[in-house]
């Protein structure tokens, strides 16, 4: 159940985040997001590699590159919303690739919840940093409160809706390994990009620092 109800409050609760204001994309925001970053990082690490190679063919390697490259096409597509910035300029309303291009990400992502034990956690605090940026650009924008919160709600069930479709595939082992080495490569490149991006001036703050270092010692024990 928590497969399905977390990764949707998770969006919820960031919503919720925007009273908050100006510190939320001052302090919290960049904090938050490395922690996620390192979360995912740590949980590929420690869980989903292992997992996937054990008793696993060669093309595991294949698929994983096949994630990486679909998430690449994605952010072309969405702006980069995925790992906290959304890069839309001269314009008030979300663009219509950007919701396709982030409900696939969210879809493929949520394919793999039910099978690895931390990961619902991890895509849950993920969803959190998304969800602030994209209801930051709805509160400014001229989009009616009724439609951004529709659009929220939608968004938040992105990620239960495929971990539902995983159901029918579930007694098809060859596909499920095919697309959990998918969503690792998906995630890899997400988590890395996140990573990568908050130490973009080569000066790694020591609040980063102590959030990426707790993100991986949490990734250990879950």
């Amino acid at each position: 159940m928590s497969t399905f109800l977390f990764p949707f409050l998770a969006v919820i609760v960031g919503a919720s985040t925007l009273w908050l204001g100006k510190w939320i994309n001052k302090k919290f925001l960049p904090l938050l997001l490395s922690f996620s970053g390192a979360l995912l990082l740590s949980l590929i690490a420690f869980e989903l590699l292992p997992t996937i190679y054990k008793d696993a063919d060669s093309n595991i390697g294949l698929w994983i590159l096949t994630g990486i490259l679909l998430q690449l096409v994605l952010e072309s597509l969405s702006k980069g919303v995925e790992h906290g910035h959304l890069h839309v300029h001269g314009t008030n309303r979300l663009p219509l690739t950007l919701l396709i291009s982030l409900s696939i990400h969210s879809i493929v992502e949520g394919f793999s919840l039910g099978q690895f034990s931390g990961l619902t956690i991890g895509v849950s605090i993920h969803k959190l940093p998304i969800t602030i940026v994209i209801a930051i650009f709805l509160a400014k924008s001229t989009i009616k409160k009724g439609w951004s919160f529709l659009l929220l709600i939608l968004f938040g069930l992105m990620t239960p809706l495929g971990s539902y479709l995983s159901l029918f595939v579930k007694n098809d082992s060859a596909i499920q390994i095919a697309a959990n080495a998918m969503v690792v490569g998906v995630l890899l490149h997400v988590s890395t990009t996140i990573l990568f991006e908050s130490n973009s001036n080569h000066k790694l703050k020591i609040n980063n620092l102590i959030a990426i270092v707790s993100a991986f010692v949490i990734g250990y024990f879950l």
